[in-house]
């Protein structure tokens, strides 16, 4: 299993710099982040931090393929500052000598009753050892989400609009990657999120969630994304100060792995 990893970490950047995207609440949304109005949207879309209006402090745990060498934390907290909310977010995914982590600052805030958005300023590290090097770069993102009703939602995101690369050994540019989504509430306590993206010069990826509120405080989520294929289950607990979530991921290829997060809204 370690010279498996090892390789495709070595012989696939594309696989190497895909992004990382925090929260067991977004893995259970088969990767759908662009809805995310939490913490975690420091690293995701960014406008989601303009619905924030309290501090708060998360951690978010993965283990690859249930492989202990491989696994990922994130760090984050928000502030809510002037017209908006500021987030700063800290990952890093760790396989043996491969490290990659990444430290990112957004604000988000309200253009209208119905119009949030939100920017971030990242700054992305790759480690492949001393042999293969190691180098990092900064990038910018952001999006949009536009709240049409009570009913429907639509939301977009840009990552890397100005093609920042990393130099360690060779020259590997961090992912353009556009998404666009939609939210929509068939049923008081049910919701459906749809997200595609786009990689430039890339392929497109699909990702579809059904949410069911079973109870005021409680969440069943179950997903599908594309490109690569992945079959997704979750659960979330939202209480007045804590919030739990934990996602099961199916790879079709390379196994099953949890994902899980906690977050502390303080008062």
């Amino acid at each position: 299993m370690r010279s498996f990893f090892l390789f495709l970490f070595l012989c696939a950047p594309s696989v190497l710099f895909g992004q990382f995207y925090s929260g067991a609440e977004t893995s259970g949304r088969a990767g759908a982040f662009v809805f995310q109005n939490g913490v975690w949207s420091t690293s995701g879309n960014q406008a989601g931090l303009a619905l924030v209006n309290k501090v708060e402090s998360g951690l978010f745990y993965t283990n690859k393929y249930r492989n202990l060498e491989v696994y990922g934390v994130s760090m984050a907290a928000t502030i809510p500052a002037f017209s908006g909310t500021f987030g700063i977010e800290v990952q890093q995914l760790i396989f043996n000598t491969f490290v990659d982590r990444s430290y990112t600052l957004a604000y988000g805030m309200k253009l209208s009753n119905k119009i949030v958005a939100g920017v971030g300023l990242a700054y992305r590290h790759i480690s492949l050892g001393s042999y293969y090097g190691s180098g990092g770069n900064v990038f910018v993102e952001g999006g949009v989400t536009w709240l049409t009703s009570q009913k429907f939602a639509l939301a977009m995101h840009i990552s890397n609009p100005f093609v920042s690369y990393i130099e360690y050994s060779s020259k590997e540019i961090i992912p353009v990657v556009c998404s666009v989504g939609c939210k929509y509430h068939p049923l008081v306590n049910w919701s459906v999120l749809f997200q595609l993206d786009k990689v430039v010069s890339g392929g497109f990826s699909g990702h579809i969630c059904f949410e069911n509120n079973i109870y005021s405080d409680l969440i069943l989520r179950g997903g599908y994304q594309t490109n690569p294929s992945l079959y997704v289950f979750g659960i979330g607990i939202d209480k007045k100060r804590w919030q739990g979530d934990s996602s099961f991921i199916i790879n079709p290829i390379l196994g099953c792995y949890p994902e899980l997060s906690v977050v502390y809204k303080w008062s």
